[in-house]
């Protein structure tokens, strides 16, 4: 029984004071509007949170970032295929703009505007070597 009287005066007590500050935000409202003529601007002072950052961001887009080139190596040759990059090229394949005009067991040859470029295999030599085992 106690237990409910406590339950009913706090909710009371809330209702109350919601009552109150509700009351009391009302006749704010009611104070403003009546100082306000109608028809009358209001000169609010606008704060763009952004404006510093504009003069940032426009300089990060005339700074271009520089290419990297990093080198074309050529990991494996098998039956005139070059393997590049984790694929597979023939001849006349185009690989960053450079065209593959040969491919020999060493190395390929690529071109691009008439400059000729050869690439050789990384790690050339005998990968595998076989040996006889003497019975």
């Amino acid at each position: 029984m106690k237990v409910v009287f406590i339950c009913l005066f706090s909710i009371c007590v809330i209702l109350s004071a919601k009552n109150i500050e509700i009351n009391d935000i009302s006749e704010k409202i009611a104070k403003i509007n009546s100082s306000v003529k109608k028809n009358q601007k209001l000169d609010y002072k606008v704060y763009d949170p952004f404006a510093t950052a504009k003069p940032i961001l426009k300089i990060k887009e005339i700074v271009k970032k520089p290419k990297i080139y990093r080198p074309i190596t050529v990991e494996a040759i098998l039956n005139n295929k070059a393997f590049i990059e984790n694929k597979w090229y023939s001849v006349k394949d185009k690989i960053r703009g450079f065209k593959i005009i040969s491919i020999k067991k060493d190395g390929i040859m690529i071109v691009k505007n008439n400059k000729k470029s050869l690439i050789k295999l990384r790690g050339v030599g005998n990968m595998i070597q076989i040996k006889e085992l003497d019975k």
